[in-house]
């Protein structure tokens, strides 16, 4: 991405751990929530990757109490309670840092030589 260019996505993060054994159930990792990343993790994956301005914004606080689901038959009642406000969707945004370039720094400009026609043919066919 173009420094300065925007990434946008809508998933599911968890606000809290999940259970182990939902963590582990492939039926959970298919429906996407075992496989889910917390906000924190979201945040420093995207930094570590060269962005800023990161914004996880909820839009649905998903209940489950009452959740005769298959993706979590195998959680009791009291289970299903402490999932409350665990997962939620969200818009997470965030701008791809603007890089400063200094000349004599970081590149240089010069005159082309007949030595750099090698290097300039292997660049546009590779």
């Amino acid at each position: 991405m173009k420094p300065g260019g925007r990434f946008a996505v809508s998933d599911i993060v968890l606000k809290k751990a999940l259970p182990s054994k939902l963590q582990q159930d492939l039926t959970a990792w298919a429906g996407c929530i075992a496989g889910a990343l917390s906000d924190a993790e979201y945040q420093g994956k995207l930094t570590a990757a060269g962005f800023e301005n990161i914004e996880v914004q909820v839009t649905r606080v998903y209940d489950f109490a009452d959740s005769d689901s298959v993706l979590f038959s195998q959680l009791s009642k009291d289970e299903l309670a402490q999932l409350e406000g665990a997962v939620v969707s969200s818009f997470i945004r965030a701008r791809k840092l603007k890089v400063t370039v200094l000349k004599g720094v970081d590149f240089c400009i010069r005159e082309a030589t007949a030595d750099d026609l090698p290097k300039v043919n292997q660049l546009l066919y590779r």
